[in-house]
């Protein structure tokens, strides 16, 4: 591993560990909400429990249920709309250390490719990167969104645990278990949220101070955790992109981009040796793991596919497209790998 990428993957691990404190506010929040909403669904099952023990119509149970459905749904909805919005405040405050810590991180980055010469480099500032991550978890822009969703899914998931709880003749507490089950499948996708778009502020002010000092930057190159990353990630590692390129790749990516810098001769001093040195593609890293390795990472089939040399690495990963997002990369099934091996 090159002092380069142990650079990045110091500077990515302390992100991953601001975006974890992130997500372990929301889970607390979460477990807060649980609580209140546990106590309600409980009512909820016992009160249409006792009418139909008291052998009350069918029409007047009917009636129970739809009232007790509307009011849980309605109150799962605010508690999680509440316990996101108390978050996006730190979400937010998240992303704007995390602009901070990629700026000075990729200057760092670009004193480190350049190395020693005659010269010193004087960075310029990305101011595009500040302006465009302002508010972005504020209502109307795509963060913003995404949370806002959370809450009515929060409420239709649980109204659905308890509706087959009841239609099934469940005890109250194995309905609230498969409530919070569902429950909790939300709680994932709000961390999930938070983890992505906190790495992706540091990400987009790292390609904007790469992007803001053209006059050594070249481009920038992938580099990947590759020890516990993804296939698809591992494929993409060491890939070299343009400065005008964005880092397109999936929810809770941790990989990073590096520069790329001119040569001490591009820049216009001749006799400086060239000290960045050269990083090994994904591709032939995984060509030297051990067949446990390999198997663990693509699962059987796509091994044996690999194996017997039907697909590369590199066929495994597919460009997507998002109206929401832009661009992005995500690992391509066995199927479509092989017609396009």
């Amino acid at each position: 591993m090159t002092s380069r990428e142990r650079q990045a993957n110091a500077q990515r691990a302390r992100q991953a560990r601001a975006a974890l404190a992130v997500e372990n506010d929301l889970v607390h929040a979460y477990r807060q909400a649980w609580q209140r909403i546990r106590e309600d669904l409980l009512r909820a099952v016992a009160e249409i429990r006792a009418a139909e023990a008291r052998g009350e119509s069918i029409e007047a149970i009917k009636l129970i249920q739809l009232h007790r459905l509307t009011t849980l749904e309605s109150q799962v909805e605010a508690e999680i709309r509440y316990a996101v919005n108390l978050n996006a405040a730190t979400i937010t405050n998240a992303q704007a250390d995390a602009v901070l810590a990629a700026r000075i991180s990729a200057e760092d980055l670009i004193r480190t490719t350049l190395g020693a010469g005659p010269a010193t480099w004087q960075p310029a500032f990305p101011v595009g990167a500040f302006r465009s991550l302002v508010g972005y978890s504020a209502d109307g822009q795509p963060l913003g969104l995404l949370l806002q969703e959370l809450g009515p899914a929060a409420g239709a998931s649980v109204r659905k645990s308890l509706v087959t709880g009841l239609a099934r003749g469940l005890n109250p507490n194995v309905v609230a278990r498969e409530a919070r089950t569902a429950l909790g499948g939300n709680m994932v996708r709000a961390t999930t949220i938070a983890r992505t778009e906190i790495l992706r502020a540091y990400r987009t002010t790292a390609l904007e101070t790469y992007k803001a000092n053209e006059d050594v930057v070249t481009g920038w190159q992938w580099i990947a955790n590759l020890g516990g990353a993804c296939q698809m990630c591992i494929a993409m590692h060491g890939e070299i992109a343009d400065s005008e390129d964005g880092f397109d790749t999936h929810p809770a990516c941790k990989c990073t981009p590096i520069p790329v810098t001119k040569t001490w001769k591009e820049l216009g001093f001749e006799g400086v040796e060239d000290t960045a040195p050269e990083i090994e593609s994904g591709s032939d890293w995984f060509a030297r793991q051990d067949a446990a390795k390999q198997l663990s990472v693509l699962g059987p089939g796509k091994y044996a596919a690999y194996r017997d040399g039907r697909v590369g690495l590199k066929d495994l990963v597919q460009r997507t497209q998002s109206d929401r997002w832009g661009g992005g990369r995500r690992a391509r099934s066995l199927k479509d790998a092989l017609a396009v091996a």
